[in-house]
């Protein structure tokens, strides 16, 4: 509070960004949220929290008294895009060397900036590696996700040329899929666990290449069997629109399949 008020008298705001949110949203009393969620109720505070986290049913871990101070603005971002494409350019972005050498004078290093980056457009434009950077791009296509496979890929360069070859990126992309599955549904909910199983359903058992919303809650319903009393039908009609925002997060896991575009979705 002392440095809300100084703050405030010097007209400055204060932003605090909590990074993965839902896991101070599943500690005890939820102590810490409460504080800071409690004192941007006062006149004196000019102040913005911003909580950041993976999961859409974040906000609903919170406790009552949290719940009623918090404003429910969300804002949702995807990943670089659909196909191998945007992420191909990210990885050619982050490899490339496009400053210069400082020495102006050295020959040497200026040539083999030109070749390195020559290298590097080289392998990312050949159909092999479009090819083996499919499966990682599906399984983590964050800009997170792109940077680790460029490390690994320079990481796994060889000495003697010193530049990017096609057997740097399989390397990288092999090392990526090493549990790559686990960690992508380790943080999941139990809704977009659910709907990814539906989806799953309909593209092994029913031999749909993809699905609606619609398709995939009829799914969902379907592993559970037809309601049998009021209280089943409430608590589906309940878990329905909770279901439609864990849609976008699980199609784009790697069991799932590719939401259609279709007004249906």
């Amino acid at each position: 509070m002392v440095c809300h008020r100084e703050c405030a008298r010097a007209h400055r705001a204060v932003v605090f960004v909590l990074d993965e949110f839902d896991l101070l949203a599943l500690r005890p009393k939820q102590t810490l949220l409460y504080t800071i969620l409690n004192a941007m109720h006062s006149a004196q505070v000019q102040s913005v929290v911003l909580g950041v986290s993976s999961r859409m049913d974040a906000a609903e871990l919170l406790e009552k008294r949290v719940l009623s101070r918090f404003s429910h603005r969300k804002l949702l971002f995807s990943s670089l895009g659909d196909g191998v494409d945007p992420a191909l350019q990210l990885l050619r972005d982050v490899l490339r060397i496009d400053r210069p050498p400082a020495d102006q004078d050295d020959a040497a290093k200026a040539a083999y900036v030109r070749s390195f980056n020559q290298a590097v457009d080289t392998t990312l434009a050949s159909t092999r590696v479009k090819e083996l950077l499919e499966l990682p791009v599906g399984l983590d296509a964050s800009p997170r996700g792109v940077c680790d496979l460029a490390a690994a890929a320079v990481g796994h360069m060889s000495r003697t040329s010193g530049v990017l070859r096609p057997e740097d990126v399989q390397f990288a992309v092999t090392e990526r899929l090493r549990g790559a599955l686990s960690a992508s549904l380790a943080g999941c909910s139990v809704l977009e666990l659910w709907m990814l199983v539906a989806m799953h359903r309909l593209r092994t058992w029913r031999n749909r290449p993809a699905a609606s919303f619609n398709e995939a809650w009829a799914e969902c319903t379907g592993t559970v069997g037809a309601a049998t009393n009021a209280v089943e039908v409430r608590a589906r009609s309940l878990a329905l629109p909770r279901l439609r925002a864990s849609f976008p997060p699980a199609s784009h896991l790697p069991l799932a399949v590719d939401p259609c575009r279709s007004a249906a979705c």
